[in-house]
């Protein structure tokens, strides 16, 4: 027979035992989560330090390897050696992700045209835009080649935005103004030929078509007469111009102003 006691007392130690694991146990798993969790943070942080480093690494290799593209392809363009500039400075463009180095476009474009290649040309001035949809040159660039192809609607858009952005270089105007003529937009075309006369006096042609357009589009009397004012004054030999103001002013009852340009005609071409 058991002895009762003994067996009580080894249950009361094996319960003890067993408790005393259980805290043992809890105590180990704490300190494994503490230290756990510490280390972790350690690792974490020397990792994203490392994946900084290689990310640094690797923008400095593209970053070296675009300026590597770009001064070749320069070097080569400045060169006259325009078929070995096509490639380099096509990579560079690819990698032109800072949208700092616009002329790029501008080499690689002169490049085509002197290799006699314009629709490559025109793409390179539509592909900068994307990146440089602010620069009056590539608008303008594209509107000259657009011309060339006959797009005309296309390079009458592109020369408005160069005008848009810059709307003080005279050349856009010259050559937008006759595209728009082409296309009968008159009202359009006597706006631009206006601007060319501010811009430049001296444009005896420009005058003229001013002077018609007023004309073409209904603009009142003196308005025409004004225009062909200016246009004799760009070209004060022009018998024409005289002869056809001499008939408004009389037309419009304006003797004295009728007399001053036929003497005017007469003192030129007295037969």
């Amino acid at each position: 027979m058991f002895n009762r006691v003994a067996i009580v007392r080894g249950l009361v130690a094996v319960a003890l035992f067993v408790t005393a694991g259980f805290v043992m146990t809890s105590f180990m798993t704490a300190c494994t989560t503490t230290s756990g969790g510490a280390g972790s943070a350690v690792m974490d942080e020397a990792a994203a330090a490392q994946k900084a480093k290689e990310d640094s690494l690797a923008q400095a290799k593209i970053k070296r390897e675009f300026l590597i593209a770009y001064s070749t392809g320069n070097e080569h363009h400045k060169n006259k050696n325009y078929t070995d500039a096509v490639n380099p400075l096509k990579k560079a463009m690819r990698m032109d992700v800072e949208k700092k180095y616009p002329p790029i476009y501008t080499k690689l474009a002169d490049s085509y045209l002197k290799l006699d290649m314009p629709d490559s040309a025109l793409a390179t001035y539509q592909q900068a835009l994307k990146s440089y949809p602010d620069n009056a040159f590539f608008w303008r660039s594209a509107g000259w080649l657009l011309t060339a192809k006959q797009q005309i609607p296309e390079a009458v858009d592109a020369y408005n935005k160069a005008i848009e952005l810059d709307g003080e270089t005279l050349a856009d105007y010259k050559n937008i103004g006759p595209l728009l003529v082409s296309e009968n937009r008159n009202e359009e075309a006597l706006e631009i030929y206006g601007k060319i006369t501010e811009l430049d006096p001296s444009d005896v042609e420009a005058a003229s078509i001013y002077a018609q357009l007023v004309g073409v589009v209904g603009g009142d009397v003196m308005d025409i007469i004004d225009a062909k004012e200016k246009a004799l004054e760009a070209d004060p030999q022009n018998v024409t111009l005289m002869f056809d103001l001499g008939k408004m002013y009389f037309r419009e009852n304006m003797y004295a102003e009728t007399v001053g340009k036929l003497d005017m005609l007469l003192a030129i071409s007295p037969n």
